[in-house]
């Protein structure tokens, strides 16, 4: 939540200065799960010549899954690493991944990434 303890980065989080943020949720009216409700991500992405998203966090079910089935609808190689969310309930889970499943969206753990990458 905003302006909270739980909103910072961990502190272990290696940064080396040239991320780039973009928030969601920043109209209080409006309910935004997916990270590409804010144009600016979409913008950047495509301003990079991004082909491919590696979408993880908190929660799998909702935001992360909103996020990865967005991204594949704007034409992103879209990847979801399961072992680097958490998802709130069991049966949203499943509902999402049957989502994934007819829109492109594909499921990997975190070392499956060198195959992917290499």
């Amino acid at each position: 939540m905003k302006n909270t303890s739980g909103a910072n980065f961990q502190k272990d989080l290696y940064l080396n200065g040239k991320e780039y943020l973009i928030k969601k949720g920043e109209n209080p009216l409006k309910e935004e799960f997916s990270a590409f409700a804010n144009p600016d991500l979409d913008n950047f992405l495509k301003s990079n010549e991004i082909t491919h998203t590696f979408i993880v966090g908190l929660a799998y079910d909702f935001c992360v899954g909103w996020s990865a089935l967005d991204s594949a609808k704007s034409g992103y190689n879209t990847y979801v690493i399961k072992d680097a969310c958490r998802s709130i309930l069991s049966e949203t889970t499943k509902e999402i991944e049957k989502y994934f499943e007819t829109n492109n969206v594909k499921v990997i753990n975190s070392n499956d990434l060198k195959h992917i990458l290499s």
